[in-house]
């Protein structure tokens, strides 16, 4: 689904289309703003998503309850600028975590907390100045 016009993608969306055996959504270079809280709702075989180039401000923190088995997310030039505490405390199976060419100067210390099974994390291409000590 990648380059299309969405914007905003609202709850149930894929519920109501009846795609709730998504493995893979891509969702790339779509210009997406905000992202519904339950915009993934009952895809529980999502096990990658791609949001590269679009325009989120924010890590969309809000819809990764409804996706806990993700196993790899890609948010590659967005316009986010921080990554709060907490931002992926619902992801534990995720294993790779991609926020290159971002606009992010700031890392929470505890931004990374609950990622116990990842493996892969790129944050290249950023405005990143300070590294603490427990964000790692």
């Amino acid at each position: 689904m990648s380059k299309n016009k969405f914007e905003t993608l609202p709850a149930f969306v894929f519920l109501k289309l009846n795609l709730l055996n998504l493995q893979k959504l891509f969702l790339a270079e779509c210009k997406i703003i905000y992202l519904d809280k339950k915009v993934f709702s009952k895809l529980i075989n999502l096990v990658e998503l791609d949001l590269s180039g679009n325009k989120l401000d924010s890590v969309p923190t809000h819809t990764f309850q409804e996706i806990p088995e993700l196993r790899e997310l890609k948010l590659n030039s967005n316009t986010i600028k921080q990554i709060k505490n907490d931002a992926f405390l619902s992801l534990s199976n995720l294993v790779r975590l991609e926020i290159t060419k971002c606009e992010i100067f700031e890392v929470e210390p505890d931004a990374f907390r609950g990622l116990s099974s990842l493996e892969w994390l790129k944050l290249d291409g950023n405005r990143i100045r300070v590294i603490q000590v427990s964000f790692f």
